[in-house]
Parts: C-alpha cells; structure tokens; sequence
C-alpha cells in the first residue's frame, strides 16, 4: 500500500467524495426515519456544512480581486488594460447569461418537485419558514424582549421566550 502523500490531492478528494456521498445513500436508505440521524444532521452536519461554505466564500473574495489588481497591474499599459478590460466583461456577462438560460432551461424542462405529494409540499414549506430566526424587538408595552417564532406563541409566552428558544 502507498503511503498517503504518495496518492495524488486530486485521487484523494475524488475518494473522498465518493466515501461521503456512499455514506449518505447509505445512511439514507438504511436509517431514514431514525431520530438519532435526523439529530446528528441537524445538530452536527448542518452546521459543520454552513461553516465550511461560509469559510470557503470568505477565502474566495481575497483571493480573487488582489489576483485581478496584481494581474491590471502588472499589464502596464492602459490602453491595453482597456481593451482587456471589456472583453473580460464581455466574457463574463455572456458566460453568465448562458449559465441563467441554461438553469432555467432545465429547471423548465424537467420541473423539479411535480411529482412531489401536497403533503410532502406542505412539510417542507412549513420546515422552510421555521428555519428562519424570529424577530426580536423590545414591545413598547411591557418593555421585554419578545419573541415570534412558533414555539414561544404555542407556549403563550409573548413576554419571554422560551429558554432554549433557538430559532
């Protein structure tokens, strides 16, 4: 067996992401309903998901535009820059639209979520709203915080929210 820094990065990250995604096929049709899954991904994979793309956009903007002021930079001329200038903008509307047209253009033609039922649909709408953080706000009236999500108005608890109100 070859050591580890002998594999190459890129056969390295390949199976990387081929364990993680026979991981979670395999996670999903074994433990589908189980509690301790569903906790695991909300409670550790999501928010280790969330980290890393947002670490990921934090690291691509410095990146890019000292790379685009050194490459203007080191051009020189600014005629030229100019000339470059409007062609990488050029470049960059009509990859762009491509992208949009393509992207609507699948989504029309295989329309994701029809064969979806009403109760499926109703589900993840209601998922999607209570994942949202609440507003709060100090009331005028009783000058304490307030919350609005749907625990605390279950609870009737409109002077304080719950203790472990998260969301």
């Amino acid at each position: 067996m070859k050591p580890l820094r002998a594999i190459p990065l890129h056969t390295r990250m390949l199976v990387g992401g081929l364990v993680g995604a026979g991981g979670g096929l395999a996670s999903h049709v074994l433990l589908r309903d189980d509690p301790g899954l569903a906790t695991f991904i909300r409670y550790v994979a999501q928010p280790v998901g969330q980290v890393y793309i947002r670490l990921l956009f934090m690291l691509v903007i410095p990146l890019v535009l000292p790379a685009l002021a050194l490459g203007i930079a080191g051009l020189g001329d600014l005629r030229r820059v100019g000339r470059i200038g409007m062609r990488t903008l050029a470049y960059t509307v009509v990859v762009s639209t491509i992208a949009v047209l393509l992207g609507l253009g699948l989504t029309n033609l295989l329309r994701p979520g029809d064969g979806m039922s009403e109760a499926t649909r109703a589900r993840l709408v209601e998922g999607r709203g209570s994942a949202r953080r609440p507003s709060r706000a100090v009331s005028r009236r009783s000058r304490a915080w307030t919350c609005s999500c749907r625990s605390c108005r279950a609870t009737r608890s409109r002077r304080w929210p719950r203790a472990t109100c998260w969301r």
